[in-house]
């Protein structure tokens, strides 16, 4: 456990955190509108599928904002519209694309785990976010527990237990198979078959659901039909329910949705029913281009925050965790056209690395990633043999220290939220209590 000192002495207590936030506006960087650099037509989501079937009108309006007209006024009335006082916003978002190099992130967030013991990793994050094999571990810790619904389903070491033992049975083939007939066969088909993986997702996750997540989470996958990426968002969820519409989203097949590797496994058909009739159907599938969930995690939370509060990329803060990545390059191969053939693995790593560029950039220094480099190639997503996830142990255990950073670092924006316990202090409910 990290040593952290008390607020009474600390220099980062809340009038440190008032003169920053009034600093910030007097010099006009305090925006009140709602940051939303993408456009909406470059997702979808949920509310956009039930747009025409939500009763209540105000939902698809833009609303407000509430803007003080001095800066002291947010310190003369520190319970804005809403009732929540001004504070740092706090995300986690969880890159796919590494399958058994999901352990990374597990491992890095169980170690966070056991510096603030006490509490829940829920807690600290107004939204979770993951991506691929990374969705697991965000619905892990952000859906309720069976019998006690106001912890989390999973814990960081239940989660590392799912990625070192669980997800082997997946994976599992014959030697001979392994390095014979399944390079063959997946040059025509998928390399695995799903059966096993939705069995143990359903093992895993059972009847829990979307809308029940004691934080807010999203999970980014591609929509087949029309290529564009599709958030499920817990808070649509719950709003969806809210007003009427009596779906239920489980979260074994989000995250069978968000587990269709290109050439490990198939694509996968969500269906709700309710009856007869089909309430929601769509094919998903896994895709580089949304391995890095960190853009679609900072544009739900500052349109959903952003409808009762002051907040904008100064008092956002977010946590990114990646699976790896290689500092040898491999060679790339020439197609017929004399045109380079990018791997799969290559693209996710452009696309992981050019949105880490742009959110560190827009959240001018609040963005902390950590994704641990490799001497050498990278494992294959399947590779879960003994001596491999020994190495990414150890890999993990060598980036302890920027976890202590972010924790306790003597600039770390997170120690002033831990010290002056503007945290959330308990999970969600269903009655509207929501931090946001």
């Amino acid at each position: 456990m990290l040593p952290l000192p008390s607020a009474s002495s600390s220099s980062y207590g809340f009038e440190n955190l008032k003169q920053q936030l009034s600093n910030l506006n007097a010099s006009e960087q305090m925006s009140t509108t709602v940051l939303d650099e993408t456009p909406e037509e470059e997702s979808l989501t949920l509310l956009h599928y039930f747009k025409d079937d939500l009763k209540e009108k105000h939902l698809t309006k833009k609303r407000p904002m509430f803007k003080p007209s001095e800066p002291e006024d947010l310190y003369l009335d520190p319970l804005l519209k809403g009732g929540t006082p001004i504070t740092y916003f706090t995300a986690l978002s969880i890159d796919g694309g590494g399958g058994i190099r999901g352990l990374i992130p597990a491992l890095l967030l169980e170690y966070f785990a056991k510096q603030i013991p006490g509490h829940y990793l829920h807690e600290f994050f107004d939204y979770v976010g993951g991506a691929s094999t990374g969705s697991l571990i965000a619905l892990g810790i952000t859906v309720p527990s069976f019998t006690e619904p106001d912890k989390p389903h999973l814990n960081p070491s239940d989660i590392v237990d799912l990625f070192k033992n669980k997800l082997k049975r997946v994976f599992y083939q014959p030697h001979l198979y392994r390095f014979f007939l399944s390079p063959i066969n997946s040059l025509y088909d998928v390399k695995y078959g799903s059966e096993k993986l939705e069995a143990l997702l359903q093992e895993s996750f059972g009847k829990l659901y979307l809308h029940q997540s004691l934080t807010n989470s999203v999970i980014p996958v591609l929509e087949r039909e029309s290529s564009k990426p599709f958030i499920f968002d817990s808070y649509h969820a719950r709003t969806i329910i809210k007003n009427g519409i009596d779906i239920e989203i489980p979260i074994w097949e989000i995250g069978r949705s968000a587990i269709a590797y290109p050439k490990y496994f198939s694509e996968y058909k969500l269906e709700i029913k309710e009856r007869n009739d089909c309430l929601f159907s769509k094919v998903f599938i896994d895709d580089h281009q949304i391995s890095n969930p960190a853009n679609f995690v900072v544009k739900h939370l500052h349109q959903r925050a952003g409808r009762k509060h002051i907040i904008n990329n100064q008092n956002t803060i977010m946590l990114s965790l990646g699976s790896g990545f290689s500092l040898r390059r491999r060679s790339t191969p020439i197609n017929a056209s004399g045109v380079p053939e990018l791997s799969y693995e290559t693209l996710i790593f452009q696309t992981i690395n050019a949105v880490d560029a742009t959110i560190r950039q827009r959240l001018l220094g609040n963005y902390y990633k950590v994704n641990p480099s490799f001497k050498y190639h990278l494992c294959e997503m399947d590779d879960f043999r003994e001596n491999n996830i020994d190495d990414l142990k150890t890999v993990a255990e060598a980036h302890h220290d920027q976890i202590d950073e972010f924790i306790a670092g003597d600039n770390s924006i997170f120690r002033k939220i831990l010290e002056t316990g503007e945290f959330r202090a308990k999970p969600l409910d269903q009655k509207g209590k929501e931090r946001i």
